[in-house]
C-alpha cells in the first residue's frame, strides 16, 4: 500500500483565464506575484522531498500541483505538515489530499 499526497495552488485557472489569447510570457513583469508564488510552491516540494527521500517512492511536480508518494503512512503525515507549514509561511494557497492506494505501482515496482 502507497500513500500520496496532492497539492496544488488556488487560483491558477482565474489566473490564466483572465489572460489574452495572444498573451506573451517573455514580459511578465506584471505577474511577479505568481511568479513568485510558484517559486515557493516548488522550492517547498524540492525541500521536503530532499527531506524524506529515504521513504519518498515517486515525486512529480508541475507547473501548478505536485503528488509525492511514500511507502510509510507517518512520513506522508510528516510531509503534508512540512508543506503546509512552509506554504502558509510563505502565503502560498493551496488546496490538497492525502491518498492511499497501489497507484499503479503494483505493476510498475514488481
Amino acid at each position: 500500500m502507497y500513500f500520496a499526497v496532492f497539492l496544488d495552488i488556488l487560483g491558477t485557472s482565474k489566473y490564466f483565464l483572465e489572460l489574452a489569447d495572444d498573451y506573451s510570457f517573455e514580459n511578465d513583469d506584471d505577474h511577479l506575484g505568481y511568479r513568485w508564488v510558484r517559486s515557493e510552491f516548488h522550492r517547498a516540494i524540492q525541500g521536503v522531498s530532499k527531506t524524506t527521500k529515504s521513504d519518498l517512492v515517486f515525486v512529480a511536480s508541475f507547473s501548478d500541483c505536485a503528488y509525492l508518494v511514500y511507502r510509510h503512512p507517518k512520513i506522508v503525515l510528516l510531509s503534508t505538515k512540512l508543506l503546509m507549514s512552509w506554504l502558509y509561511r510563505f502565503g502560498v494557497p493551496i488546496r490538497g489530499g492525502i491518498g492511499y492506494g497501489n497507484f499503479g505501482f503494483d505493476k510498475a515496482l514488481h
